[in-house]
């Protein structure tokens, strides 16, 4: 941030000056100092962002078959992967993720209150390997 200092030898001529020069600016902050005026570049706001952690409906589909070839407790049954799917779903969040048995994670997903929570055991490698960070921007 670089400051720029510019001493007036009224305070009219500084009031001028502020109220024709800086002030329609916008971009600038400012603070008077006795018959100084100090000014800088206002930084840009950033925009807010979430990030979720999200699995693709395809994704989802493949961890899930394995999850039920493997005779895992908890998978997601046919039919709702392909209502998902019919529905236009094309991702999952992952809305918490924690180790069960020691051997593999539990997924609890959220896919629309139409569904409500799913829970899908996926091994940890496709965990790492399916489950993706998406950021989006706050509205």
């Amino acid at each position: 941030m670089q400051i720029k200092k510019i001493k007036f030898a009224t305070y009219s001529a500084l009031e001028e000056y502020f109220t024709s020069i800086i002030l329609p600016q916008k971009k600038y902050s400012s603070k008077v100092i006795g018959k100084t005026l100090l000014y800088w570049e206002k930084k840009p706001k950033e925009k807010m962002t979430k990030t979720y952690q999200v699995i693709s409906m395809s994704d989802l589909e493949k961890v899930n078959k394995k999850s039920i070839s493997m005779g895992r407790n908890q998978n997601i049954p046919v039919q709702t992967i392909n209502q998902l799917k019919a529905d236009g779903k094309v991702v999952a969040v992952v809305s918490m993720a924690f180790p069960h048995n020691e051997v593999e994670q539990r997924l609890v997903l959220y896919a629309g209150e139409k569904y409500g929570s799913l829970l899908c055991d996926v091994s940890f490698d496709d965990h790492k390997k399916f489950v993706k960070p998406l950021t989006m921007e706050a509205a």
